[in-house]
């Protein structure tokens, strides 16, 4: 039987790594290098790393930076954002990133088609961001929750499967950053309409919420806030859970 993995999310935004609240406000914790170097001393599963700043300041993938994070991990390592077109994803795999995770573009059905024919499900995912409509209906988004796409939350990750992706990262959005808890709700329903691996992400409180939602059936759990930040205060304080901790989530 597999491990569910625990995954670090790291958000690059102009080079440095940040927290966002909601998507919005980029707060500098940072170097993303040196932070990296910290979860392989804490045997992290892997590493997922996005890229926010290539949506929000118009900037193209930073090759040289995930050349550099991918050569110091001493795990797998997953990377979204500012993803196009397929010579994007060819020089990211260049790099020595494992999986790369499509958001915005996956509502590109002919372009998501092919990543998953040229290069594997095993190599391609894709991320959904989840929020509500005006008329408060839960709904997916792209674009780092700029724009709601034409489908219903279930319709979409059915989508996605059926393109052939091999992993779904969910996402919400009202909790990102919160530590609110993750919202087990709405993963329990994606879970119980695809058979794609999922990973849920946005909310996580402590390392308890981690283990609800491997309980519910996620494959991983994803987490920025609650492995930065420690004590009522939120110091910078980069943590991670014990190997006992992850060995007793099977």
């Amino acid at each position: 039987m597999y491990r569910p993995r625990i995954i670090p999310l790291l958000l690059l935004h102009n080079n440095g790594l940040v927290i966002t609240k909601k998507f919005s406000n980029p707060h500098y914790i940072g170097d993303p290098v040196n932070i990296l170097k910290i979860f392989n001393e804490k045997f992290a599963d892997e590493i997922f790393i996005a890229d926010i700043s290539c949506r929000q300041l118009k900037k193209e993938i930073n090759y040289s930076l995930l050349s550099e994070m991918a050569s110091e991990a001493f795990m797998p390592v997953t990377y979204s954002g500012g993803i196009q077109r397929i010579s994007d994803i060819e020089r990211i795999i260049a790099c020595g990133i494992e999986k790369v995770c499509i958001n915005s573009e996956a509502v590109n059905k002919s372009f998501l088609k092919e990543a998953c024919q040229i290069f594997g499900s095993s190599t391609i995912a894709s991320v959904v961001d989840v929020g509500k409509n005006w008329l408060g209906k839960i709904r997916p988004f792209s674009h780092q929750g700029k724009k709601q796409i034409d489908s219903s939350l279930i319709d979409y990750v059915k989508y996605l499967e059926d393109c052939g992706v091999g992993e779904i990262v969910i996402q919400d959005i009202q909790r990102d950053g919160m530590r609110s808890g993750y919202n087990l709700p709405l993963l329990k329903e994606v879970l119980q309409q695809v058979n794609t691996p999922v990973i849920v992400a946005g909310g996580a409180k402590d390392y308890n919420d981690l283990k609800s939602a491997i309980l519910e059936g996620a494959a991983g759990a994803a987490a920025g806030s609650l492995f930065a930040y420690s004590g009522a205060m939120n110091a910078v304080l980069i943590n991670f859970p014990d190997e006992r901790f992850r060995k007793n989530l099977i």
